[in-house]
Formats: structure tokens, C-alpha cells, sequence
């Protein structure tokens, strides 16, 4: 399935997105997936180790996204996964990526006000620029019930609103501090119960990178880091070939390969907080492992074979450093041990074509399958709707009023009527006869100019009022925007909104 040429946010209040439309008989249908070999281990093993070790039962729906206050195209894939798993009789896991950093410090809230509508934003954190979510520190219960407080004193009706679960759940504490990343986890299973849906079981992607299951799929990575990274970066070109991608970055950018030592696709993270790249240097029979430039460890590579033992390896080799996946690295990682089928979002679902790419390359094996899911719910979809072309209308007659007044203005001297004739006339013949004459047609331009200021000034009100209609435009446009946004953190909407989004996610699985 390729999503990068097709699909894309649905455009309409209560649009849904669901590829493939029948994922959910085509998970009950899936055969057991073939085995490959990480270290000394068979993957199915592993899985089953895995699968074990968090207490999963039946087929496996996974989907996530990092820890923060997300909008409700990103809760729909909580949703398709729950009914997914639902109708297979499996488990659906919600994965929080928390090893991301923070990349949003407020919760954006559009209030209508007499004057008209407006984005509030609520401040809730201290953002850093290079520490990871983990390691936020716990903030005090009071400090997150004003954020709440503040948060719904500008909504129009609070009490429609999924906001009270949320809270309510976020705000559970033991000891009367608050940990960012369960606390969204909650506050998400709070929503998911008041909609009469099972809760995802919860699974820090923290917690999974310290599994041995996980501990040895990376310990195979970097013990062939070269081949790793050619496999990736070939994908990675393939990608951007296949699209006509531009941008170096993107999908992600490629693993650096240098003469000395080879980019792994993992993050490090220090007790600080702060997130290092992994770079693996081979040394003999020892594997040099860096965080950025700096030197960390080392692995011995004959350790690096048995799966049993791999854990104590990397503890021992980064003894206070955390390991955490990059980005394609946790889905690959997912999608070949984990999941039955991953939930992406429109982002994920093409990254992962990427992912697609250097899994069946590098270990040989194709991995679980994908859906794609989205939606566009709106808190104001009976708002008036987009303005652009009324804004560029305006815009344009008031330009065209500055260039061209005698065709808005219907008194003007007749001397200053002749004058512009004039110079328009002698502005056409230089383009004709002396188009590189730039000096002249500078100065013809630059008369005609002060023709018209002095044709305007007769008729001053007239500048004032088209400008005065094109900022109403624009303001009316931001308006729409700020009504019409489909970001807004998903428990601002009313309870019934995200109900008729259930049953129309549902509707759709099942049918």
C-alpha cells in the first residue's frame, strides 16, 4: 500500500481516513508471520517473549505518538485500533513515545468573544530544547489543576466538553505530584472509558527499549552497523527518488557512514536528560559506541550472540546512558516483533514506507502490516467557512485603486487625466522601443506614480475604504482559521462529537 501519492487529511468536519478499510478482517485472516533471526534467537521466539512479558493475549493492534496534548485526528487511531482488536479478540496498545522531546509548552484554545475569535494559549511547561519527555520533572497536582482551570474557563460549554474526563484522570496522583507522561496515558484512558471504549493498555516506549527483546534487536544492529546503515540510507534514497523528495532531511535524514566510525539509529539519553546520537566504531574485536563525539563505552562483539545474556552486555557498556530508538527504528521494531498491525497516522503510514523498505533489505522478511487512520473533527464546523478568496479580492481591489484609480474614481481633473495618458502612453512605447532603457522607464513609473497619489488625494475616503474592507477580510479569514483548525487538543470537543466519531470509525471497520 503506498500512501505518499493519495492520501491526506480529510478536509470536512467529521472526514475520516481509514486505509485499508478492511483492516480489521484482514488481521483476523493473517497467517503467522514467517521467522528470521536476531543474534542466536528466532523471531518468533522473541515475539512470543515479548508478548509474554507485557501480558498480551490474541492478535496485536498497536498504534501511538509522542507525549503531549493531541488533536483528535491522532485519537481517532485510538479508536480504529480498539475496534480493530475488538472485532479480532485481540489487544490494542497504545505506545507513548517519551523519549521525544517536549515540542509544544501550551495547549492552544480558540474563545469566541464579542469582538471576535481568538487562539488563547495555556502555558503548562518549561520547554527545553533537548530533554527528553522522561525526564520531565513530576510538577505539583495544584500547578496542573490551574492549567486545567485556565484551560476551561475558554470554552463555551465545559461541561459538554470530553475535558472533565480527561482532567479528572490526569489528575489522579498518590503523593500529590504528577508525572507528564502517564498522566497524558490517563488522561487518554479516561476519555476512552467515558466513550464506552476498552482502554489501550498503556506501554511507555521507554519501557519497551529495556526489554531484552528490544535490547537484542538493537545489539544485532550495531553489531553490523555499516550494513545496517547502507541498507537504511539505500532506503532512505529510494524513498526520495520514488517521491521527488527535495528536502535532505526528509523522510529522515540518512545515517552518516564515515571512515572511522558508522551512525546508529538510536538515541542516547544522558541523566541529564538531554538526547545524544549513537555512533558504533569497530575496534578490533570491541565496538566503540559514542554519544555524539564523545566516547561512552564499548561492546565486545563475541558477547553480542546470545540473546540471554545481551541485557548485562549493554548495562554494563552504558552504565548511565539509556538506549531509546529513533523514530523508524521503534516502528521496524514494532512492526516486527510487537504488532499484528500497526495504526499509523498519514505521517507515520508514509515514513514507514521507508521502514518497509530497510526491514525486508536488512532481515530479510516483510513486516506486519499497516493501517492508516485520520480524521478532522472540528469545534466550530458551523462557523463561517474559509475567506481566501474574499481576502485576495479585496486585497487585489485595493491595489488595483493605488495603480489604477481612474478606474474606481469617477471625478478626475482633466489635467491630471491627460498627464497619466500620457505617461501610460510614453511607459508602452519605451517597453517597445527601449526595453533595456531601465533609467527611463524608472522615471516614467516613477511619474506615473506621483499621478496617481495626486489623483487619490482628491478622493481620499476611497483608499481608506478598501483598505479598511480588506482588513475586514483578513480578519475574517483569520477567524475562520482559528474556528476551523483541526489541531485543537481532542478533549476540548464535546463528548457527543467524539461519540459520533467512534461510531463512525466503527461503522466503517465493521461494515
Amino acid at each position: 500500500m503506498s500512501v505518499s501519492s493519495v492520501y491526506s487529511a480529510p478536509r470536512e468536519h467529521m472526514g475520516v481516513l481509514l486505509e485499508p478499510a478492511d483492516a480489521g478482517r484482514r488481521l483476523a485472516a493473517r497467517g503467522a508471520p514467517p521467522g528470521f533471526t536476531i543474534l542466536n534467537a528466532d523471531s518468533r521466539l522473541l515475539s512470543a517473549s515479548l508478548r509474554g512479558r507485557l501480558e498480551l493475549r490474541g492478535p496485536v493492534v498497536v498504534t501511538g505518538h509522542q507525549a503531549e496534548f493531541f488533536h483528535a485526528g491522532v485519537f481517532a487511531k485510538v479508536i480504529a485500533a480498539e475496534r480493530v482488536a475488538a472485532l479480532s479478540g485481540g489487544s490494542h496498545v497504545f505506545l507513548t513515545v517519551d523519549f521525544d522531546r517536549l515540542r509544544s509548552a501550551d495547549i492552544a484554545v480558540p474563545q469566541r468573544t464579542p469582538a471576535g475569535a481568538r487562539q488563547v494559549a495555556v502555558t503548562y511547561a518549561e520547554r527545553t530544547d533537548d530533554e527528553a519527555c522522561e525526564r520531565l520533572p513530576r510538577l505539583a497536582r495544584e500547578h496542573w489543576l490551574d492549567v486545567f482551570a485556565r484551560v476551561g474557563a475558554c470554552l463555551e460549554d465545559y461541561a459538554a466538553s470530553a475535558l472533565g474526563a480527561y482532567a479528572d484522570a490526569f489528575l489522579e496522583t498518590p503523593d500529590g505530584t504528577i508525572d507528564f507522561c502517564e498522566a497524558t496515558a490517563r488522561g487518554r484512558g479516561g476519555v476512552e472509558r467515558s466513550l464506552g471504549l476498552r482502554p489501550a493498555r498503556e506501554l511507555r516506549a521507554s519501557r519497551l527499549a529495556e526489554t531484552p527483546e528490544f535490547l537484542a534487536f538493537a545489539a544485532h544492529i550495531v553489531r553490523d552497523a555499516r550494513d545496517f546503515a547502507t541498507a537504511y540510507n539505500r532506503a532512505q534514497a529510494d524513498y526520495r527518488r520514488r517521491w521527488h523528495e527535495r528536502h535532505p532531511g526528509r523522510p529522515v535524514p540518512p545515517l552518516t557512514i564515515e571512515t572511522g566510525r558508522v551512525e546508529c539509529p538510536f538515541w542516547l539519553v544522558g541523566r541529564s536528560g538531554q538526547r545524544r546520537r549513537m555512533y558504533a566504531a569497530e575496534r578490533g574485536e570491541q565496538i566503540e559506541l559514542f554519544a555524539g563525539d564523545e566516547t561512552i563505552g564499548s561492546l565486545r562483539r563475541g558477547a553480542l550472540g546470545d540473546v540471554a545474556g545481551v541485557a548485562a552486555v549493554w548495562s554494563t557498556a552504558l552504565p548511565t546512558w539509556s538506549l531509546r530508538p529513533r523514530a523508524l527504528t521503534l516502528s521496524a521494531f514494532a512492526r516486527l516483533l510487537l504488532a499484528d498491525l500497526f495504526v499509523h497516522g498519514i505521517g507515520g503510514a508514509r515514513y514507514d514506507e521507508m521502514t518497509e523498505s530497510f526491514v525486508e533489505a536488512y532481515f530479510g522478511t516483510q513486516a506486519a502490516p499497516m493501517a492508516c487512520v485520520t480524521a478532522t473533527l472540528e469545534l466550530f464546523p458551523e462557523a463561517a467557512r474559509d475567506g481566501v478568496v474574499e481576502l485576495r479580492r479585496a486585497r487585489a481591489r485595493s491595489r488595483d485603486l493605488r495603480f489604477n484609480p481612474q478606474r474606481h474614481l469617477r471625478e478626475i481633473p482633466a489635467e491630471l487625466r491627460r498627464s497619466r495618458e500620457e505617461l501610460v502612453a510614453r511607459g508602452e512605447q519605451l517597453r517597445a522601443e527601449r526595453p533595456r532603457d531601465r533609467a527611463a522607464r524608472r522615471e516614467v513609473y516613477q511619474s506615473l506614480r506621483r499621478v496617481n497619489e495626486q489623483i487619490l488625494r482628491g478622493d481620499a475616503w476611497r483608499p481608506a475604504e478598501y483598505d479598511r474592507i480588506a482588513a475586514q477580510a483578513e480578519e475574517a479569514l483569520l477567524e475562520a482559521r482559528v474556528q476551523h483548525e483541526r489541531e485543537y487538543f481532542f478533549a476540548l470537543h464535546a463528548r457527543e462529537a467524539l461519540s459520533a466519531l467512534v461510531r463512525a470509525i466503527g461503522a466503517r471497520i465493521e461494515a
